[in-house]
């Protein structure tokens, strides 16, 4: 069991492309949350 307050949570993240958004994703994820992505750049994203 993750005990981080996001463990099992799903987490939108807009920008996630680049920058700060990218950053919150993994930080997210290495958290244990689900976690969708949205930007304008599909190959980065992938």
């Amino acid at each position: 069991m993750n005990s981080s307050p996001l463990a099992e949570r799903t987490v939108v993240v807009t920008g996630a492309a680049r920058g700060v958004g990218a950053a919150l994703a993994r930080e997210a994820a290495r958290r244990g949350a689900r976690v969708a992505l949205v930007g304008h750049e599909k190959p980065v994203l992938d």
